[in-house]
């Protein structure tokens, strides 16, 4: 097939051609990994090479400069592999942006995609909601990204209920289906996202009476909603789900270490260990972990540093306020996801990236989509789409290489050697060397106090295990150590008041690792230390109170 075939045949589905492939990404699990990311560019960048549209990224310099903020912050990432596969998976809604701007005909069809994703993931979310399933849409196990399409289609509904009869029925019934399916997602942030673009939106449209009406609407379902349906919908009964300015606030103690570029793409979860905050679960106060900071803005400013965050924004103001009132519909999908963007890290589903970025394009497309001019190259611009498709994929495929670098063989190397039990000051710098990344980590204390006591150093032993039980207070096999300690160093009544409290851990049900590796010890250790203590203290040796509060 000729190069002309290629490209006549790329530019075959028209007007649908974008909202085939945002339905592709939201039935690909939401495109949630560089994997999954990669298999989706097997059919996308084909396609946005061959299409033979002019394209003109550097008219768009504001959002090209947010991507190039990012791209240095990848290079000088203390990991650069891991951030630049995250690059790459940032980078294609970049290009998703700049190939819908050439498009500009396929807004319609890329509407009737949001719609029509948005329909489905609201009957998803009533149908799990009335069968007592639980609730997770239909991307992954977390009901924000389908709740983001739901919220995105809600006010283009609103808007779309205007004209005839039969146009005004259609829209409010996916309007009621819209709304109906945001509220049994539970998402808040996706609630208060649908309600202020859509309001938003009918006010810049002049629509007074149906913005009355969904201000009535509110109302009515704000008094008449029962008290469990409130506290499902708020999630009270939840303590996580009120843990998010911590989270933020955690974003913006990573953002300050290095506020220029930040912590690297893709690397919020390791840099998050070094600021986590505590968090009791009923067992664990330090067991929590998360890949992001649950909002757009916090997760740009710790990763890519505050400038990434408010050249984001910027490029979100430019590309909005140039045609929003003609592409009123589509821009209230932009803001829609924008809004729920701050508060939820809904773009850790590229399907949602693509929904977000995408939107943009159409909305700021005009005059770039039009046709080439007069004895301008009909390919204007191949070479740059082939470097932006290849470095793409390269980036992508990066995270698939094992190979783990110079630093990476030197740590194996050296934990090698330590294991063999030649080099005992080795294995300490090892387990510091872990700390100074996870410095919460009571799991990394313990293994510092055995490394100490295997020397015969038992006071840097006690000072790391007295860590661990300040990280962990209910760390067992820490808690037996200390004893076994104390009693060695004849403190017989301060080990048997560490093992009395030995049955006062609570019995939660374990659900993670994390936590099975806290409650979990040595009954038979526990059983002998316990008789060689009481032993001890059988001629009436003073017994220390019981263990300390936190």
């Amino acid at each position: 097939m000729s190069f002309t075939a290629l490209k006549a045949a790329a530019r075959r589905p028209g007007l649908y051609a974008a909202g085939i492939f945002l339905v592709l990404a939201f039935f690909a699990g939401g495109l949630r990994s560089p994997a999954a990311w990669l298999g989706f560019s097997v059919f996308f960048l084909p396609w946005f090479v061959l299409d033979g549209r002019p394209f003109r990224p550097k008219e768009h310099p504001v959002v090209l400069l947010f991507f190039f903020w990012l791209a240095a912050a990848a290079v000088f990432s203390p990991d650069p592999r891991a951030s630049v596969a995250s690059l790459a998976a940032c980078a294609l809604p970049g290009i998703f942006y700049l190939s819908a701007v050439s498009c500009p005909e396929g807004e319609k069809g890329w509407l009737r995609a949001i719609k029509f994703l948005g329909a489905l993931s609201s009957a998803a979310f009533l149908v799990q909601r009335f069968s007592g399933m639980p609730i997770y849409g239909l991307i992954g196990a977390n009901p924000n990204y389908s709740a983001a399409f739901a919220a995105a289609a809600f006010p283009a509904a609103l808007l779309s209920a205007d004209g005839d009869r039969r146009d005004k029925i259609a829209g409010a019934a996916l309007a009621l289906l819209l709304a109906g399916g945001v509220l049994a997602s539970g998402s808040r942030g996706a609630l208060a996202a649908a309600f202020l673009s859509a309001a938003a939106a009918l006010a810049l449209a002049g629509r007074r009476r149906t913005l009355a009406g969904l201000g009535l609407a509110a109302l009515l379902s704000a008094a008449l909603l029962p008290g469990h349906a409130w506290e499902v919908l708020l999630k009270l009964s939840d303590p996580r789900a009120f843990q998010r300015p911590q989270l933020w606030g955690a974003a913006l103690e990573i953002a300050g270490a290095n506020p220029l570029l930040g912590a690297g793409p893709g690397l919020f979860g390791q840099a998050f260990e070094a600021v986590k905050f505590p968090f009791f679960d009923g067992i664990s106060w330090y067991g929590h972990s998360t890949p992001h900071a649950h909002g757009e803005l916090f997760n740009l400013a710790a990763e890519a540093g505050f400038p990434a965050a408010v050249l984001f924004v910027l490029a979100v103001w430019t590309a909005l306020s140039g045609r929003f009132r003609e592409q009123l519909p589509l821009a209230a999908c932009a803001a829609a996801v924008f809004i729920q963007g701050c508060v939820d890290i809904i773009f850790y589903s590229g399907a949602v990236g693509l929904l977000f970025w995408g939107t943009l394009g159409f909305v700021s497309g005009g005059k770039t989509g039009e046709p080439a001019a007069a004895g301008e190259p009909a390919d204007r611009g191949l070479r740059v789409k082939l470097a932006a498709a290849f470095l793409a994929a390269a980036g992508l495929a990066s995270v698939f290489i094992t190979a783990p670098g110079v630093r990476g063989r030197l740590a194996a190397a050296g934990a090698e050697e330590a294991s063999q039990g030649h080099s005992p000051a080795l294995m300490l710098a090892l387990v510091r060397s872990q700390a100074l990344d996870a410095p919460k980590d009571p799991f990394l204390a313990r293994g510092e106090a055995r490394v100490f006591s295997a020397l015969g150093f038992t006071g840097p032993a006690e000072t790391a295990l007295r860590r661990a039980l300040e990280l962990e207070p209910y760390y067992c096999e820490a808690r037996l150590d200390l004893a076994e300690l104390y009693a060695g160093t004849g403190r017989a009544a301060q080990a048997r008041a560490l093992l009395e409290a030995m049955p006062d851990v609570p019995a939660v049900k374990r659900h993670n690792p994390y936590q099975y590796s806290l409650a979990a010890f040595d009954s038979a250790r526990y059983a002998r230390l316990k008789k060689i203590i009481w032993k001890k203290n059988a001629t009436g040796g003073t017994t220390a109170s019981g263990r300390r509060t936190r």
